[in-house]
C-alpha cells in the first residue's frame, strides 16, 4: 500500500513546489571553461541563483503553494483510508506522516526564499 502512495504523494509535492516558486540560474560555466580544459574537477561548476522575487511575493508565492500541498495531500491520503496516515500545516512547516514508513517535513525557508523538502524521518 505504501508504494502506490509514496509516488503519488512525491508527485503531488514535486507538481506544487515546481509550479509556484520561479527561478532564475545562471552558470558560471562559460567563466570556468579554460580551467575545465586545463585540469579535472571532481565536481560540477559552481551555480549562483539570482532571485529578483521581494519578500512579500515570496511569501505569497510559497503560502500558496504550501496551501496547495496541503490540499492535495488531503486529498490523497483520504482517498488512502489509512488512519496511520496524516499531514498536518502549522507555522510554515507542513508534516506528512507515513505511520511506519516515515515523516516528511516540508518547510519554508524565506532567508533563502526556497521551500526544502527533508528526507524521511522513522
Amino acid at each position: 500500500m505504501y508504494r502506490h502512495l509514496h509516488k503519488p504523494a512525491l508527485r503531488v509535492i514535486r507538481t506544487c513546489a515546481c509550479a509556484t516558486l520561479p527561478k532564475t540560474t545562471i552558470s558560471s560555466a562559460s567563466r570556468l571553461t579554460p580551467l575545465l580544459h586545463s585540469r579535472h574537477l571532481a565536481t560540477p561548476p559552481p551555480q549562483v541563483v539570482a532571485s529578483n522575487l521581494t519578500p512579500s511575493r515570496y511569501n505569497e508565492l510559497s503560502d500558496s503553494t504550501m496551501d496547495n500541498m496541503l490540499n492535495a495531500l488531503e486529498e490523497l491520503l483520504d482517498s488512502e483510508g489509512n488512519p496511520a496516515y496524516e499531514v498536518e500545516y502549522h507555522s510554515g512547516v507542513l508534516t506528512l506522516n507515513l505511520g511506519s514508513h516515515g515523516t516528511y517535513v516540508i518547510n519554508k525557508q524565506p532567508p533563502n526564499q526556497q521551500i526544502w523538502l527533508s528526507s524521511p524521518s522513522r
